[in-house]
């Protein structure tokens, strides 16, 4: 019978060592990287745009500051006094409603993929320094609204780079 207590007892710590988390995922901490320079997001808004005659689309901002977003037909345009802004376009396949997934860089020159895609994306930090565009990269959406995770790996025009994630909740328009 002691043996029998003994193997239950062993089974039993085995179970409980194994019932934890055993993924290696990191959490993903709220930290934007420009250029080994550490940024802060603080802020989103996200912009329903609607469908498209293939996609879905939205354009996000997120700021270590206060966004304002201003209604226009051209683009997407907002005001902000922060030290920093990241904004672009997602557009998902499917004209139904926005779905999150990874989105690959397209410029919108190219033609409309088959898949999900980003667009018009721009960076500025600091209030002299030139805005800079993507021209390469991934995005990866996660969540759902008004609550994103977004993660990128980017390349910057000038081969600078801004990789990181946001994760917050977005003021949606």
């Amino acid at each position: 019978m002691k043996n029998f207590v003994l193997f239950l007892s062993i089974i039993s710590v085995g179970l409980i060592s194994s019932c934890g988390n055993d993924d290696d995922t990191e959490d993903i901490i709220n930290e934007i990287i420009f250029d080994g320079t550490t940024l802060v997001g603080e802020n989103g808004i996200a912009v329903d745009i609607g469908d498209s005659e293939t996609h879905y689309e939205f354009n996000f901002a997120i700021s270590d500051g206060d966004i304002n977003y201003v209604a226009s037909s051209e683009s997407f345009q907002f005001s902000t006094s922060a030290s920093f802004y990241f904004l672009f376009g997602a557009a998902s396949l499917g004209t139904d409603q926005f779905k999150t997934g990874t989105f690959q860089f397209k410029s919108v020159i190219d033609a409309v993929p088959d898949d999900n895609f980003f667009f018009s994306t721009t960076f500025k930090e600091g209030g002299n320094s030139p805005t800079l565009s993507v021209t390469d990269g991934t995005i990866t959406i996660s969540g759902s609204s008004p609550n994103y995770t977004i993660q990128f790996d980017l390349t910057l025009t000038g081969g600078r780079s801004l990789t990181g994630a946001f994760v917050g909740t977005f003021e949606v328009k």
